[in-house]
C-alpha cells in the first residue's frame, strides 16, 4: 500500500539523515504479524563454523560487506567507528595501510619488522604486513572483529584480537551488482562483481574496483611542487569453485591490486624557539609544550641542521595548506593466490587453506613537513609470503564441538629505508618462519551450560641481514651482518558460558597470548642494536552477557575486560646519530582494563537504532626512555628527569593510540513513499576523547576529543535492485590530528602530524542483479 509523503517526511525529520551503518542490524517480517518486523539473526564463523553472533561467548563486532559497498569505503580507517574499542590509524593518512588498535592494544610504529597485535585475515590467509591490507577492501560479504587474544583457533597467534575479512563466494544462482559513486574533489569510485554456474558442479566470480580522485583539499605554496591529494587505486578478485557432490568444495582465489595515489601529507608542527639570537631554534617552544598548536605554528621554529642558518615555520596555522619540497607518492602492487578444500569425511570435516602472496610498495614521503630535505626519505619494502593450516573438525551437529589444526607460514620481508639528505639507506631482510599447533573443545556439562578449554603451541624462527652506509656505525653494520633467533611459546582459553533462556547468554573467559620477539631495521648504529626484543604477552580476564529481547526488536551485548600485559613490545626515543629515533624495545609491561557496550532497536517498524559505548583505561609500568629534545627545561610537560638526566620515566602514562571513552551509533529512518521505492534518511556518528599520539604523551600531539557525523538520504527499491543515495561525510568538518611524530633533538626541532579528512560530499547509484 502506498504510503502518503507527509508521514513519510515527517518520520525522517524524527532522525537525523545519514549514511546506512555497516552495523546495522538487518530486519525480517515476522510471520502472521502484518508490518511488525524482527531482528534477523546474524551468521558469523568466528569460531570456523557457523554460528549465530548471540550464542558465540566472544566479543565480536560484524561489519556488511554490503553496507561498505553502499559506503564506498576504501579502507579499514573507513570502517574503525562501527566497532566499540577500535581505532584504527594511517601512518601516511588515510589512504596509507592502516595500523589497528583493539582494547588499547597496539604497536605505536609503522616499520613492517614490528610485530602486529592484531592478526589480520583474508579469506582465512593471514596477513603478515600492515601495508598487504591496504588493497583487500572489494566485494566482501563482511568484517568480523574478535576482541581479545585469539589462536586456539587460527593460523597464528594474536594478543590483541582478530580481524577476518570474507569475500563472497561463487554461487550456482547468476548474482552480481554494478555500484558508482561521485564525489567532490573530482573522485569516482566504480565497484562490480558477478558470478554464477559454469555447469553443473562449477561456478566463478568476478570483482573489480577502481578509486579514482584528481583533486583535494591540500594546497602546496611551493609553486615547483603539484598540490597533491590524487588517488588512484585498482583491485580484484577471480574465484573458481568446483563442488562435485554435497561432501567436497574446492575454492581457487586470484586477487591483484595496486595503488599509485598520493601520500596524503604531514602537517608542519614547528617545536623550537630562538634563545640566542642567531634565527635557529636551541629550545623548546613554550607553545608546542603547552599543547597549543595553532599557536605553536605560528610562533615557533623548524629547522634543518643540514642546511646552516635554515628555519622555517607554518604561519597560517591551517593544516591544509603546506610549504613542502615533495608531494610524497604511493607505488605498491599486490598478487596472490588462495587455495581452499572442505572435506566431509564422515565423522570429521577435513579442511586445508594454502596461500601465496606477494607484494612490494615504494612510498616517497616528505616527513620532515618543510621546504627542506631534511627528513625526505623513500621507504621500500617487499614482502613473500606462503602458508598452509590443515584443520580437522567436528560436524555441525555433533553435541560435543572440537578443533585441531596445524599451520606453518614463511614470511620474507626485504626492506630498504632511505633518506635524500646525506644519502643515508638501511637495507634488511627479515625471514620469519612459524610452525603452530592448535585446538579447541567445547564440552557441554550440562544442556545451558558448556566449558570451552583450547591450547597452542607455537614456534618462530626469525633470520635477520642489516646494512647501512651510515657514517661511524660498526664496521660489521656496514659490511652486512645475519643474525637471527629461535623461539617458542604457548596461547591458551578457558571459557564457560551459561544460556539463561534462548535468548540469553553470560560468558567468563580466561585466556593467554603472546607476540614473538623482533627485530629493529632502521638506524642501528652498533652490534648491540641487533639485539631482538623479548616476546610479550597478555593474559586476558573477560565477562559478558548477549540477550536479544522485546520480542525480537531489541538485543545487547555487554563486556568487560582486563588485561595484564607482560613484557610490552614499546616504541620509546632514542637518540641515534643526528636524530632522535624510535626504537622497538620493551617496557616491564601494561596494564588495561574497560568495558563495551552495544545495543540494537527497531522501537517502531520504520526506525532502526544502534549505539554502543567503550571505556578503555591503560597504566603503563616502569618504563626509563630518553627525552626527545632538548634546553627543555620547566616547560617540559613530564615527570622530572631522573638525576638530572636526559632520561624520564614514564611509568602511569597511559599507553598511545586509544581514547578512554568513545561513543558511536546509527539512527536511521526508512518508509514506502510510492509504490517500489522506500526512502531512507540516516546518521552514522562518533565521539571519542582525546588520544594521545606517543609514548611520552607529547601535549601538541594529542588527538582533540572530537565529535564526526556522516549522513545520507536516498531511495531504494523494494525489490532491493535499485539504490540512489545523496552523502556527506564529517559533515560538520571537524578537523583534528589523527596521526603524529616528533624529531625534537639535535638541531631539528620538528613534528608533523596527519589531520583528518575534511568534510566530503557526493551521490551513489547501485544495481543489484
Amino acid at each position: 500500500m502506498t504510503k502518503s509523503m507527509p508521514k513519510s517526511m515527517f518520520r525522517l525529520g524524527v532522525s537525523c539523515l545519514a549514511m546506512l551503518s555497516p552495523t546495522a542490524v538487518a530486519w525480517a517480517q515476522e510471520a502472521g504479524q502484518g508490518d511488525s518486523f524482527v531482528m534477523e539473526q546474524i551468521v558469523v564463523t568466528a569460531q570456523k563454523r557457523e554460528q549465530v553472533i548471540t550464542d558465540v561467548p566472544i566479543a565480536i563486532d560484524v561489519v556488511g560487506g554490503e553496507e561498505l559497498r553502499y559506503r564506498g569505503a576504501t579502507s579499514l580507517i573507513d570502517v574503525a567507528q562501527y566497532s566499540p574499542g577500535v581505532n584504527i590509524r594511517g601512518p601516511f593518512g588515510d589512504f596509507g595501510y592502516p595500523i589497528i588498535t583493539l582494547r588499547g592494544v597496539n604497536t605505536d610504529g609503522f616499520l613492517e619488522t614490528f610485530s602486529q597485535s592484531t592478526g589480520v585475515y583474508a579469506d582465512g590467509v593471514y596477513l603478515s604486513q600492515p601495508p598487504m591490507l591496504a588493497l583487500r577492501l572489494l566485494d566482501v560479504e563482511r568484517m568480523e572483529v574478535l576482541k581479545g587474544p585469539q589462536g586456539t583457533i587460527y593460523g597464528r597467534n594474536t594478543i590483541g584480537g582478530a580481524v577476518n575479512f570474507l569475500s563472497r563466494r561463487p554461487t550456482f544462482e547468476p548474482e552480481g551488482y554494478v555500484t558508482a559513486s561521485f564525489g567532490n574533489y573530482e573522485r569516482a569510485t566504480l565497484e562490480s562483481a558477478y558470478g554464477g554456474p559454469i555447469s553443473d558442479t562449477v561456478a566463478a566470480r568476478g570483482a573489480i574496483k577502481l578509486v579514482r580522485q584528481f583533486g583535494g583539499p591540500i594546497t602546496n605554496v611551493n609553486a615547483d611542487v603539484d598540490d597533491g591529494g590524487e588517488i588512484d587505486q585498482l583491485f580484484g578478485r577471480f574465484s573458481v569453485l568446483y563442488q562435485p557432490n554435497d561432501r567436497v568444495d574446492t575454492r581457487l582465489q586470484v586477487h591483484a591490486g595496486r595503488d599509485r595515489s598520493d601520500v596524503w601529507p604531514f602537517a608542519l608542527i614547528p617545536a623550537g624557539a630562538d634563545t640566542d639570537g642567531d634565527g635557529l631554534p636551541d629550545v623548546m617552544c613554550d607553545a608546542f609544550a603547552r599543547g597549543d598548536v595553532a599557536a605553536a605554528q605560528r610562533e615557533c621554529l623548524a629547522a634543518d641542521p643540514f642546511v646552516s642558518g635554515e628555519a622555517f615555520n607554518d604561519t597560517d596555522g591551517d593544516p591544509f595548506t603546506i610549504d613542502q619540497n615533495a608531494i610524497g607518492e604511493h607505488r605498491s602492487r599486490s598478487v596472490g593466490i588462495v587455495a581452499e578444500t572442505n572435506a566431509d569425511l564422515g565423522p570429521v570435516i577435513l579442511t586445508s587453506v594454502t596461500a601465496w602472496d606477494h607484494f612490494d610498495r615504494r612510498d616517497e614521503l616528505d616527513e620532515d613537513a618543510g621546504p627542506t630535505t631534511a627528513l625526505d626519505n623513500v621507504r621500500r619494502s617487499e614482502v613473500r609470503q606462503i602458508s598452509q593450516e590443515l584443520r580437522l573438525a567436528a560436524r555441525p551437529a555433533d553435541r560435543i564441538q572440537w578443533l585441531a589444526g596445524l599451520y606453518y607460514s614463511d614470511d620474507e620481508l626485504v626492506g630498504d629505508p632511505s633518506f635524500d639528505q646525506g644519502g643515508r639507506q638501511d637495507v634488511s631482510d627479515l625471514d620469519t618462519r612459524t610452525i603452530g599447533l592448535f585446538g579447541q573443545v567445547e564440552y557441554p556439562l550440562t544442556d545451558a551450560l558448556t566449558l570451552t578449554t583450547g591450547a597452542r603451541w607455537t614456534q618462530i624462527k626469525r633470520d635477520f641481514f642489516y646494512q647501512t652506509n651510515a657514517p661511524g656505525v660498526a664496521q660489521p653494520l656496514a659490511d652486512g651482518v645475519g643474525t637471527g633467533f629461535k623461539d617458542s611459546d604457548y596461547s591458551v582459553r578457558v571459557a564457560l558460558d551459561y544460556r539463561i533462556t534462548d535468548d540469553a547468554l553470560v560468558y567468563a573467559s580466561f585466556s593467554r597470548g603472546f607476540n614473538a620477539g623482533t627485530f629493529n631495521s632502521q638506524f642501528l648504529a652498533t652490534l648491540a642494536d641487533l639485539v631482538p626484543t623479548d616476546s610479550e604477552s597478555i593474559l586476558a580476564y573477560e565477562v559478558g552477557a548477549k540477550a536479544t529481547f522485546a520480542g525480537g526488536r531489541a538485543s545487547v551485548e555487554a563486556a568487560a575486560f582486563y588485561y595484564d600485559y607482560n613484557d610490552i613490545q614499546i616504541v620509546a626515543v632514542e637518540p641515534s646519530g643526528t636524530i632522535d629515533a624510535n626504537v622497538l624495545t620493551n617496557a616491564e609491561g601494561a596494564r588495561v582494563a574497560g568495558f563495551e557496550l552495544q545495543m540494537l532497536a527497531r522501537p517502531t517498524d520504520w526506525l532502526d537504532v544502534t549505539l554502543g559505548v567503550s571505556f578503555i583505561d591503560s597504566e603503563l609500568d616502569a618504563l626509563i626512555t630518553q627525552i626527545s629534545g632538548t634546553g627543555v627545561g620547566s616547560a617540559f610537560p613530564y615527570d622530572a628527569p631522573i638525576d638530572g638526566s636526559s632520561e624520564v620515566n614514564l611509568e602511569g602514562r597511559p599507553l598511545p593510540n586509544h581514547p578512554n571513552w568513545s561513543l558511536n551509533g546509527t539512527i536511521r529512518a526508512h518508509d514506502e513513499v510510492f509504490d517500489g521505492w522506500e526512502l531512507f534518511g540516516q546518521a552514522d556518528f562518533l565521539w571519542e576523547d582525546q588520544i594521545p599520539r606517543d609514548l611520552q604523551g607529547t601535549p601538541a600531539l594529542f588527538t582533540a576529543s572530537h565529535f564526526n557525523l556522516d549522513a545520507q538520504v536516498g531511495l531504494v527499491s523494494t525489490d532491493d535492485k535499485w539504490r540512489l543515495s545523496l552523502w556527506a561525510r564529517n559533515l560538520t568538518d571537524e578537523q583534528y590530528i589523527t596521526e603524529a611524530f616528533q624529531v625534537l633533538g639535535f638541531g631539528f626541532f620538528i613534528a608533523g602530524a596527519n589531520f583528518n579528512y575534511p568534510r566530503t560530499w557526493g551521490a551513489t547509484v547501485s544495481r543489484n542483479f
